[in-house]
């Protein structure tokens, strides 16, 4: 519900205008006296907020609604032209980025290969996809990037694999200087959760967490419709899960890459050694054979089914979500059956991740969002 802000009409009236919007681009094209059914504002409040937004190109009418009786209502819709925002989005040794309306459709995309030399080589091609994506918009009202590694609240990145150069620096800060429009920076698998769960899942599900298993390992969390960080940004960095006690002299390796990913990564080596796999198809033949998949295997297949059961266990999820290079429907068949071993009740909908797009629709999605509401108190349903 709406908090009650008493003395405080200007702030009151900001909240409102941000609700109708979100209400209009959740629910349009869609009517004044539905639109204040549904944030329960009084019809005046609605009809001169609505009209507000018409006049400063936020929203624009579209069409007449059907009644019973009596007169149509026009019906109001984000206007798509308003603005643009340009995403991108770190894979590898690659950036993908596009550019979309303030609605979200997607009109252009690109990708470029990072130059890893050094810190200003990778800066390069960073500036030079944005600038590409710019060429020829004028309205771009903000700048998402996604990448790897922690990202502070000020924007400030640690921990981030390939571009060691980039290592403490404030990349919201860089970019936003260049270019003088607002800039978010997050997390790669935070985005990709964002994106599944916008894209996919919102309809259904409240609390969402998405896993990856590649060359690390890392989760995204939703909770309540948002996407939780933490305290400090390190909510789902899951790689440093503790799994058992560890001598003094493993302690390092640990610490720097997290035991759970180091456990991980030392199973494939041991599947790769022992059935004398070269790569992840082989791989997967060889998990998706009962009698062919060794003790090794099945030790990856627990090692993935436990660290589900420890993040069902804390967040109560009703889905999680995976990705990872061995991850295939046979393999998660294997790993649900130990959750259902293991979880007497409240066992989450294990989903397979195949949208390719998640990262680059997370990101213009935290853009959109960011530059559009910044009071944003209740679901657009009016609950």
């Amino acid at each position: 519900m709406v908090k009650k802000l008493a003395g405080q009409p200007r702030l009151i009236k900001e909240i409102n205008k941000d609700l109708i919007k979100q209400v209009i681009k959740d629910k349009g094209p869609i009517s004044k006296p539905e639109i204040a059914r549904i944030t329960k504002l009084s019809l005046p409040t609605v009809n001169k907020i609505v009209d507000y937004l018409v006049e400063t190109n936020c929203v624009k009418e579209n069409g007449l609604g059907e009644t019973g009786s009596g007169r149509k209502p026009v019906l109001y819709e984000i206007n798509s032209s308003a603005g643009n925002v340009i995403a991108l989005f770190f894979e590898n040794d690659y950036i993908r980025g596009a550019i979309s309306n303030i609605i979200g459709e997607i009109l252009e995309t690109e990708r470029v290969e990072i130059d890893l030399g050094s810190k200003e080589e990778a800066l390069n091609s960073t500036c030079s996809i944005i600038d590409h994506l710019m060429q020829g918009r004028e309205n771009v009202k903000a700048i998402g990037i996604g990448v790897p590694g922690v990202v502070k609240p000020q924007g400030t990145i640690y921990s981030i694999p390939n571009i060691t150069g980039w290592e403490g620096i404030n990349l919201k800060k860089i970019i936003q200087e260049r270019y003088r429009i607002p800039v978010f920076i997050e997390n790669d698998v935070n985005l990709i959760a964002l994106g599944v769960y916008y894209r996919q899942l919102k309809k259904k599900y409240s609390n969402v967490v998405y896993v990856y298993f590649g060359k690390g390992i890392g989760s995204g969390i939703i909770i309540d419709k948002k996407l939780y960080k933490g305290s400090t940004n390190f909510a789902g960095e899951i790689s440093y899960m503790v799994t058992q006690d560890l001598y003094p002299e493993q302690l390092y390796e640990a610490r720097f890459k997290g035991l759970l990913e180091k456990e991980v990564s030392d199973i494939i080596k041991d599947i790769y050694r022992a059935e004398s796999i070269t790569n992840y198809n082989e791989l997967k033949h060889k998990m998706a054979d009962e009698e062919a998949a060794g003790e090794t295997v099945g030790k990856l297949i627990r090692k993935v089914a436990f660290t589900l059961i420890n993040i069902t266990c804390v967040l109560n999820p009703e889905a999680i979500v995976v990705k990872g290079n061995f991850i295939y429907p046979e393999f998660i068949e294997k790993v649900k059956k130990i959750i259902d071993n293991y979880l007497p009740r409240d066992i989450p909908k294990i989903l397979i991740l195949e949208d390719e797009d998640a990262g680059l629709i997370g990101t213009i999605n935290m853009c959109i969002s960011n530059i559009s509401s910044n009071y944003l108190l209740l679901d657009s349903t009016g609950e």
